[in-house]
């Protein structure tokens, strides 16, 4: 690195096997943004080197800083080797660069106590809908402060938090640059104990707002205090969303509805029975927003599946047959196969019909799909006026595009065309359900009546019928 590290600490490294190598100077350089990542360099000595042949190791440090000590700590630093300097066959140095994973950065006084937050602030991605409205405010010297009109509050189980914006100012041979941050603000005591509680709860507001948005948004790290201490954490793990202008009812969920939205959305979202289901299914149409066109139409199907199955397993429509009677149907079904005349005298054949036996089981993904929506529409759900997910007469439904492109087809440009344009039918539909399963009214939404002003859900049955000529590569 070119600039002064922040702090220089002495570090312990153990690596994936158990090996310890400890006393190793580490220099830390901490991001000026939160988008940006933290970075270590470590300064090896000869012997140290031959402990740490591992491309990734765990770290802890300590060093002192005016009125106290800094600690330091990873349990996953990525790395891709390290530079070294000899004079003919004489060691000098060698300089090991480090990504951390996750970074935990703690400025403590030597006596401190640090099992109350007395508060905090959370780094947040940009987001349209958690904004607080800015007026400028102009003063006779030509300065511009900014001043919250409206601010968004959310009351979390554990604690009360404020969405706002940060600003900050750095001083250019042109003039001052300012920049800002959107950050959730904690202004009230937490037990350290329950912390990991109230970011679990911040980051399912931030899924449900991401979904009101259709883009990611999400927490980056927080800086905490609590008496004579102060800590930081940078949550590298988590990857930065890619930077997208929202416009005017491009979102899901309209400004004016969010706030409602979200405290009613968040209270029915935690109470939902199988609630890693939901989650990922709206982690995975989100995130369909980003990728390459086939990538997102699978990743969008799969909330969808996703979605059906925690359905299937509340109503038992994961199989036919009762573990006991598969199993005398299965022994008798062999029994046919083996004594078959086209079977008989041919074990390799006979093999391939047995690997498929467990199909049989299943209940198929349409009906589990029909049961479904018929069970969502007491909450408003209907998708009669979309592209059909499964049974369509007059061209390909979406599951068939879906089991398409998963066997490999070569579309033309017309025919990319149209996927796309089943795309935006399919993720109107999953938004549908999702919206079902947390019992938001989809009027209230931008998937109900205003779908009408779409030329996209219009135009689906000319894409229907050029998808219909796609085929199968093998």
């Amino acid at each position: 690195m070119r600039r002064e590290p922040d702090y220089t600490v002495a570090a312990t490294i153990t690596t994936p096997y158990g090996g310890i190598v400890p006393d190793v100077r580490c220099r830390v350089y901490l991001p000026g943004t939160m988008m940006a990542r933290p970075y270590l360099e470590f300064d090896l000595s000869e012997i140290q080197t031959d402990a740490l042949i591992v491309p990734e190791f765990a770290v802890e440090g300590h060093g002192e800083v005016s009125g106290g000590v800094v600690s330091i700590s990873s349990k996953i630093v990525l790395t891709q080797g390290w530079s070294r300097e000899s004079w003919g066959a004489k060691f000098i140095k060698c300089t090991m660069p480090g990504e951390p994973w996750d970074l935990e950065v703690t400025k403590r006084a030597i006596d401190s106590d640090d099992s109350v937050i007395e508060n905090g602030i959370f780094w947040l991605s940009p987001n349209r809908l958690l904004n607080p409205r800015l007026m400028p405010r102009f003063s006779r010297t030509g300065a511009v402060e900014m001043e919250t009109a409206h601010e968004l509050g959310f009351q979390l189980p554990t604690g009360l938090v404020h969405f706002r914006r940060h600003f900050n100012y750095a001083h250019k041979q042109s003039g001052i640059l300012r920049t800002s941050e959107l950050v959730a603000e904690l202004n009230e005591k937490v037990e350290r104990t329950r912390f990991d509680i109230l970011v679990k709860e911040l980051d399912d507001v931030l899924l449900l707002t991401s979904l009101a948005t259709r883009h990611r948004c999400v927490c980056r790290g927080w800086t905490l205090w609590t008496a004579n201490c102060e800590m930081r954490f940078y949550r590298n793990r988590i990857a930065v969303p890619k930077a997208r202008k929202i416009k005017t009812q491009e979102t899901l969920i309209d400004d004016p509805s969010f706030g409602e939205f979200l405290k009613h959305a968040f209270v029915t979202f935690r109470q939902t029975p199988g609630l890693e289901a939901l989650r990922q299914a709206i982690y995975l149409v989100v995130s369909s927003q980003e990728g390459t066109l086939e990538a997102s139409f699978v990743k969008c199907f799969a909330a969808l599946e996703t979605l059906v199955t925690l359905y299937r397993d509340s109503a038992g429509l994961s199989t036919i047959l009762d573990p006991e009677s598969w199993a005398t149907f299965e022994n008798d079904f062999k029994s046919f196969i083996k004594e078959h005349a086209l079977f008989k005298d041919d074990a390799a054949r006979r093999r391939l019909v047995y690997e498929k036996r467990m199909e049989l089981n299943r209940i198929s993904f349409g009906t589990a799909y029909q049961r479904c929506t018929e069970s969502l529409a007491k909450h408003g759900f209907y998708d009669d006026d979309l592209w059909p997910v499964v049974g369509s007469a007059r061209g390909l439904s979406l599951a068939e595009i879906r089991n398409r492109l998963l066997h490999g087809v070569v579309l033309t440009p017309a025919q990319e065309e149209a996927l796309f344009k089943a795309l935006i039918q399919l993720r109107w539909c999953v938004e549908r359900m999702i919206l079902a399963f947390l019992e938001w009214p989809l009027e209230r939404s931008l998937v109900g009546r205003f779908l009408v002003h779409m030329a996209t859900y219009h135009s689906w049955k000319d894409a229907q019928e050029s998808l219909s000529h796609v085929t199968p590569s093998c």
